[in-house]
């Protein structure tokens, strides 16, 4: 055998052959190539030049570290996040429950797994193809002998993977940078060749380095070996990694953030003190509001008592807001949950000066005063005859009247009454602005001045004026009171009533992680989940932000790690940690909902290296990504980012974004247009201008005859928030009366783009209205569109606001749920079988009920074999959906809900008048398959992202069902829109973040960029960005993650100087237009090849516009002068032609489209055999569980078919019809008691797991030893309290009755110390459970003779869990003829040839212990067999374990224990180590009934090793 090829097996480059002479394509391709390489110099400086090309971060990224990637739309992020989870997969090893992926949203998490799942299965498909193959060795002669072998065969080797993927179609996925790197980092491992930067390891070798190769010395010869380094990864083990991660992906975390927060609250509910009785609410504001009404009238009842003469006026000047306003302070208090609120005071406000000033004028009668009450007089003295104070001057009179009465409220009321408010008007311009005399006057004005009722009115305006202010900060004292009372409060109320919500989860998970403590616990999460990947960083709220600060960005002092981290003396920092922070602050988009981009640029400098750049854009053409760098400045040259800051009028700049947020120049990788006039295969094929601004005229004529939507005109302007459109009419209006608007313009626009003179081609097909997507910052904007392109015929598709609980598979999987918790109930699984699951009728179900009462009848007679009436008929039978049921419902119980689910999903039924289907094709063969399918997958997801599968069984039922009733429409439960709809696409752009669309129509940015608030508004702000001495600063000032402050003030004088005055409203009027900026460029950016910017002028300038950088004329919308080279400008005149109310959206294209769709339905069976073969089929995993469904039941009721020993207690109760017996044991016969728990405990799943829970937290922690024996009353007092603790943790895991637990306080969740409990205060029912559970580790087991409780430490081992691997299938028939052959009650059908390939027989047991020289096993069973212990005889028992196939789980367990053994035991000896198995049946165990609840069975030896061999090992080693 050559080298070259022994050297490639060798490295596991084997398995099937492909033979040579076959590969006649591939080796000339390969031929080529070595003459090409040979030609080139192929060798090892080619290999660097490779290596050293330009690369994406997914490759270059070291795999230790933490790192920062910023984005630009459109580069890639998706893919590069989900490249570096495959090479820390394949290359670095990591197993998929260390690693944990978060985004925004939880669509995005869902698109996230799939496209990890999709990458694993394309980078699997490649190994197969490697490792199937057998490469043609490099010949002797086409070796160069001046250069390395092994860098030779190493190039050798990638040409033929080159050509054996184009060969196998396969070759764009192995040109996948991460798959070719992959491949190549292993080659190079194989090969003996250093690998690159890239690797896991995180030694620093710079890449020239790395690649170079040393001068080929003697030992490179024909029969040198390369030797790869210890810890190779050679293909083998490449694809072993990838199979298992695709076998392994539900234990990959991939969710959002608050789902990442739920989990570790669950995992580490010592530390967090969480509590899963806790359900999380999404809407709380019931709960807030009434919170809020409350303090709000306490506060009112305590103005009015402390304050009763200003409490009235308080009404009339409107103080006291409505509920729903503070509620929206009370939200931001919320969003921004750790920004402190600055304190108001609030002190009382004297009205003494008030009153005496009304006194004196109302009493003031001075002579020398009246002559002023003379017109003539007042000319005389100068005063101007157009001025309000010389018009109405005798209404001074009539204001002493009224101040004359001594009521306090007529300080507002002189406002009001009459033209008094002129008069005062005129007096306060007198004393301010220096007006109401004639030039020249200024002694007659001084004069005036100086009289005593002059002086005190305007004294009087001035205390009014403070009185109004005062009221004001009445209202920002309570506006900070109760945000900071709700958020201090909201808590403590919500868990009263056992809820809580996201974000007090996370405050929460903050708080443990807080301080040296939460160091510590910062420590284990990263020790359990060293990797974390983070997309969309730049849209974390703060809290978020501290949660991953304090988990991975913190190193923490020597003092808070353990032993071997103080030594080092430095800062500790795991060295394995990986972290990857991905965003882009340009698209920070969602301030309103507490997302906070400086939290993106606060972690940013917590990065050791600079952050690395996507920025090749991989969605738009050249043309559109050229456009856009010169519309943001950056067209001829980038900028500098460090440099940026320091440039004049930064914020004025077309590239900045926000602080230190600014565009940066990309590139795109692809130069052609796919949008083009003909056909784009043709020369003449013309593109189109790819940025477009559509400029429509001020009040423009609208040239024909048109129905116009009623709007206002506010509609295209951003400051209103027209809300009720609905009620605007219809009405005919002339063309003078009617002007273009945006939806006018972009209805013509589309009739433009459908014109039939210049048909467009989108990749090589026809145009499409779903090609088209128009985007509106506001729904108003969207609805007005929507009704304009209605009118003209033009179908839309909106991003409604269905909720998807709303719609009928939400109803389904409600029934499913209930069925699986209540298996056996015949009315709901009727109502399932209603379900679009099984799309049965009445007739058809009732059928399969008669056909099921047949067939028990004639079994009771006698009169049929249980399989005959099966063999007639192809139909599922009731009995075997039934069988499903009760397995699912085991899933559920034993795993989770969403594994459940999946199993019973993917079972193939033949139902009545079906083809055999599992669920998923007979949905999807429904009228309304793709509704129901997308729905169902978008309820699974938003299970999983809400729970993580750690949820109760009916916690989850019952919260899905609160949701059914509720349908919540916040965006995560807003249905999702079918691929299939066809229309123009409507959304805001804050529902497009993450899409794109060939065509792109923007509009509603012309407005002003202000902040909206609404009622009583809570400004945030930063300690920073104020330049104020810290205000009352608390705990945060150490972190600048903790700078941002809320206030309810607008302004504040700063260092008491008034000159320093902060204006809270400037700054966020500043964030919202920074906001706005970046909205803009979310929604340019979704365009690939056309983007359209509508823009309607206004009469005047607006101000603060978002398009103010790009502008000159900011009332026309007029683009600057150095755009218009790459801005197409269209005239709305130009579009006049389409300006026309009866013009009908009636194209070609689309009559073409909707024959095509007619024509090509989709045929489902193509699509079903497809899925059939080419499926990814990894190892599966079988089990005692799995091979049971294979028994041959001939005694036993088919409906109920036991499968493990966690469905023996349902089936008992199936079985034998058992009501529960009701509990009538006396009080103080403790004997009794014992007897009567054990016959009538709670059967079902739940119980006989926590039954299995508690003895295994006994076999590990509790056992008996004479020399610690205490008197036996003081034993089992302080057993009954000790065992508290593990008996009530248990029943609350598995939802046991609250009768069950030791106290009534410890039921309701309020525990306590067990030494503090009082032993009458136990409940009954605790104390015979603990009573029956003493009696079983006190019973002698029948191998031994010796109780549970008296085996010690060392000698047992609980819950020993085993993987057996298999050799590929199990052949049945040779079992059954072992079986027999030892006569053991088994037999096992082949039903259908197993498509799974078995690598492994899994399975858990109880218990092992050794006794002598032998190691014996022990399986706990709950069955119920009857309520006397002469149920539980030995016969009895011999019964049930015939009945439930148990023979086959004791000669599994004995197989494990014999392997296990035979690998641990240096001398091993079947015959002396190895021995029985016993049965412990529990309800029949008792020190007073010896020969009950035991069976014990050892198995011939000869039996085991045969079966052992039966078995066999992989590979048949």
């Amino acid at each position: 055998m050559h080298f070259y090829q022994r050297n490639l097996m060798k490295h596991d480059i084997h398995t099937p052959s492909i033979k040579v002479s076959s590969e006649t394509n591939i080796e000339a391709n390969i031929k080529t190539n070595i003459k090409t390489n040979t030609q080139t110099n192929i060798d090892e400086a080619r290999i660097k030049e490779d290596a050293e090309s330009l690369l994406p971060p997914a490759v270059t990224l070291p795999l230790t570290g933490r790192h920062l990637i910023e984005a630009s739309a459109g580069t890639g992020k998706t893919w590069t996040l989900t490249g570096v989870m495959l090479r820390l997969i394949v290359q670095a090893g990591q197993p998929c429950e260390k690693i944990i992926a978060t985004t925004f949203t939880r669509s995005a998490a869902a698109e996230m797994r799939q496209r990890i799942r999709e990458r694993l299965q394309d980078f699997y498909q490649l190994l197969q193809m490697i490792n199937h193959s057998t490469f043609t060795p490099l010949n002797d002669s086409e070796l160069d002998s001046s250069k390395a072998i092994a860098v030779q065969k190493y190039a050798h080797f990638i040409a033929q993977v080159q050509a054996l993927a184009a060969q196998k179609n396969l070759l764009g996925k192995y040109q996948d940078p991460i798959n070719k790197h992959l491949i190549e980092w292993v080659a190079k491992q194989i090969f003996g060749l250093p690998v690159d930067v890239t690797t896991a390891a995180s030694t620093k070798v710079s890449p020239k380095e790395s690649l170079s190769t040393s001068k080929p010395t003697a030992e490179d010869s024909e029969n040198s070996t390369h030797k790869p380094a210890k810890n190779t990864v050679n293909f083998r083990i490449a694809l072993q990694r990838t199979t298992l991660a695709l076998n392994q992906l539900d234990r990959l975390f991939v969710s959002t953030l608050d789902s990442l927060c739920q989990k570790w609250l669950r995992e580490y509910s010592s530390e967090t003190g969480f509590s899963a009785e806790v359900q999380i609410s999404n809407d709380v504001s019931s709960i807030i509001k009434g919170m809020i009404h409350d303090q709000l009238r306490a506060f009112m009842a305590q103005v009015n008592a402390n304050m009763p003469e200003l409490y009235p006026m308080m009404f009339d000047n409107n103080v006291f807001l409505p509920v729903a306003d503070y509620y929206e302070a009370v939200n931001r208090a919320l969003n921004f949950y750790t920004a402190d609120i600055d304190t108001v005071p609030l002190t009382a406000f004297d009205t003494t000066a008030i009153k005496a000033l009304m006194q004196s004028i109302a009493d003031d009668n001075d002579s020398e005063f009246e002559a002023y009450f003379d017109s003539d007089f007042r000319k005389a003295q100068g005063f101007s005859a157009g001025n309000k104070l010389h018009k109405h001057f005798n209404e001074i009179k009539n204001l002493q009247n009224l101040l004359s009465t001594g009521d306090i409220t007529n300080v507002f009321a002189m406002y009001k009454v009459g033209n008094i408010a002129k008069v005062l008007d005129g007096i306060e311009d007198l004393y301010v602005n220096n007006k109401g005399f004639n030039g020249k006057k200024e002694q007659q004005s001084a004069t005036f001045k100086s009289f005593d009722i002059v002086d005190n009115i305007w004294q009087l305006i001035q205390q009014t004026q403070a009185l109004q202010d005062y009221f004001k900060q009445v209202n920002f004292y309570f506006t900070q009171f109760i945000s900071r009372y709700v958020r201090t409060h909201l808590p403590k109320r919500l868990e009263s009533q056992r809820l809580t919500t996201f974000a007090l989860q996370l405050a929460r998970l903050n708080d443990a992680l807080s301080g040296k403590k939460g160091q510590s616990l910062a420590r284990y999460i990263r020790h359990q989940y060293p990797i974390a990947l983070i997309d969309e960083s730049q849209d974390i709220n703060t809290e978020q932000a501290l949660l991953i600060q304090r988990v991975y960005l913190q190193d923490f002092e020597p003092e808070t790690a353990d032993k071997a981290e103080k030594s080092n003396g430095k800062k500790y920092h795991t060295p394995s940690q990986f972290l990857l922070l991905v965003g882009d602050p340009k698209q920070a988009i969602y301030g309103f909902r507490g997302g906070d981009v400086q939290n993106y640029t606060t972690l940013k400098k917590l990065f050791p290296e600079q952050p690395k750049s996507l920025s090749q854009n991989h969605r738009s053409s050249a043309a559109l990504i050229d456009s856009l760098n010169h519309w943001y400045g950056v067209g001829e040259q980038d900028i500098d980012p460090n440099q940026a800051d320091q440039l004049p009028n930064i914020n004025q700049q077309p590239y900045f974004m926000g602080r230190e947020i600014y565009y940066r120049k990309i590139s795109a990788t692809r130069q052609t247009a796919e949008l083009v006039i003909g056909n784009a295969l043709d020369n003449e094929a013309a593109s189109l201008p790819a940025f477009n601004h559509i400029a429509i005229e001020y009040k423009a004529p609208y040239s024909q005859q048109v129905i116009a939507v009623g709007e206002n005109d506010a509609t295209s302007n951003d400051t209103a928030c027209p809300n009720n459109t609905d009620s605007s009419n219809e009405n005919t209006l002339s063309s003078d009366e009617k002007t273009v608007d945006y939806a006018d313009a972009i209805a013509a626009q589309i009739f433009d783009l459908f014109d039939d003179g210049k048909p467009l081609s989108y990749q090589n097909r026809s145009l499409t209205l779903s090609d088209i997507c128009v985007l509106a910052v506001k729904n108003s904007e969207l609805h007005t569109i929507e009704k304009r392109l209605h009118h003209h015929g033009i179908a839309t598709v909106r991003g409604g606001s269905q909720s998807v609980f709303g719609d009928s598979m939400s109803v389904d999987l409600m029934t499913l749920q209930s069925v699986l918790l209540t298996p056996f109930s015949e009315s709901k699984l009727k109502s399932l079988m209603l379900s679009s699951f099984f799309q049965l009728t009445l007739e058809q179900i009732n059928q399969l009920y008669d056909a099921l009462n047949q067939t028990n009848t004639q079994e009771a007679q006698g009169q049929a074999h249980p399989h005959q009436a099966h063999q007639t008929s192809t139909n599922t039978s009731l009995a075997e959906i039934q069988q499903l049921v009760l397995t699912a419902s085991e899933l559920w119980q034993k795993h989770s809900f969403l594994v459940a689910i999946q199993w019973l999903l993917n079972q193939p039924l033949t139902l009545p008048n079906q083809i055999t289907l599992n669920f998923w094709q007979r949905l999807a063969k429904h009228p309304n398959g793709e509704r129901l399918l997308i729905d169902l997958r978008q309820l699974l997801d938003i299970i999983s992202d809400q729970f993580n599968g750690q949820v109760g069984e009916h916690q989850l039922f019952e919260w899905f069902c609160a949701q059914v009733q509720q349908q919540p429409k916040e965006d995560w439960s807003t249905q999702q829109r079918l691929p299939s709809d066809e229309g123009v696409q409507l959304m805001t752009v804050h529902a497009s973040k993450g899409l794109e669309f060939p065509i792109v129509f923007v509009v509603g940015f012309t407005g002003e960029s202000k902040a909206k608030f609404h009622g009583a508004p809570l400004y945030l702000y930063g300690i920073q960005t104020t330049h104020q001495a810290a205000p009352q600063l608390s705990r945060n000032h150490d972190n600048p993650l903790l700078s941002r402050r809320l206030t309810a003030l607008p302004s504040q004088i700063a260092d008491n100087n008034p000159i320093n005055l902060i204006n809270y409203v400037a700054i966020e009027d500043q964030s919202a237009y920074e906001e706005r900026l970046r909205l803009l460029y979310v929604a340019l950016t979704r365009a690939k090849e056309q983007v359209y910017l509508v823009t309607v002028a206004k009469k005047s300038a607006v101000k603060n516009s978002a398009l103010t950088p790009f502008m000159d004329d900011l009332a026309k919308f007029a683009v600057k002068e150095t755009l218009t080279e790459t801005t197409h400008i269209i005239d709305s005149n130009s579009l006049s032609k389409y300006y026309d109310s009866k013009l009908k959206f009636t194209s070609k294209t689309n009559r073409q489209n909707e024959q095509n769709a007619a024509i090509s339905k989709i045929d489902y069976d193509e699509i079903i055999k497809v899925i059939t073969i080419d499926t990814f089929k990894g190892w599966a995993n079988t089990s005692f569980t799995a091979l049971s469904r294979y028994i041959d039941h001939t005694s036993v009721d088919t409906v109920v078919n036991a499968e493990d020993r966690q469905d023996d207690d349902i089936l008992s109760a199936a079985q034998t019809r058992l009501l529960p017996i009701p509990n009538s044991r006396l009080a103080g016969e403790s004997s009794n008691e014992v007897n009567s728990i054990r016959f009538n405990f709670e059967k079902g799943t739940n119980p006989g797991t926590f039954l299995h829970s508690v003895l295994e937290d006994i076999a590990n922690n509790y056992n008996e030893t004479p020399e610690l024996a205490v008197p036996q009353q003081d034993a089992r007092a302080d057993k009954l309290k000790r065992w508290s603790v593990m008996v009530d943790r248990t029943l609350r895991r598995y939802q046991m009755p609250s009768n069950y637990f030791s106290t009534k306080e410890s039921s309701a969740g309020q525990y306590g110390n067990w030494h503090d409990i009082n032993i009458d205060d136990l409940q009954p029912d605790y104390v015979a459970l603990v009573d029956w559970l003493d009696d079983i580790i006190h019973t002698p087991l029948a191998a031994s003779a010796v109780p549970l409780v008296n085996i010690k430490y060392n000698q047992k081992v609980a819950e020993l869990g085993f993987n057996l691997r298999l050799n590929q299938h199990l052949s049945f028939s040779d079992l059954n003829a072992l079986f027999h052959q030892f006569d053991i009650p088994l037999q096992l059908q082949s039903q259908e040839v197993n498509t799974m390939v078995w690598q492994y027989l899994k399975g858990e047991i109880d218990l092992v212990y050794q006794h002598g020289t032998q190691f014996f096993i022990v399986d706990y069973k709950s069955n119920y067999l009857g309520s006397d212990f002469d149920n539980y005889n030995p016969a009895a028992l011999y019964d049930a374990m015939t009945t439930h196939s148990y023979w086959l789980q004791a000669s599994i367990y004995q197989v494990a224990l014999h392997r296990y053994l035979k690998l641990r035991l240096p001398n091993y000896d079947i015959n002396t180590h190895l021995g029985a198995v016993e049965y412990a049946f529990l309800r029949g165990m008792s020190p007073e009934h010896d020969t009950c609840g035991k069976l014990i069975k050892q198995f011939d030896s000869a039996f085991i090793l045969a079966l052992d061999d039966m078995f066999g090992y992989p590979n048949g080693n």
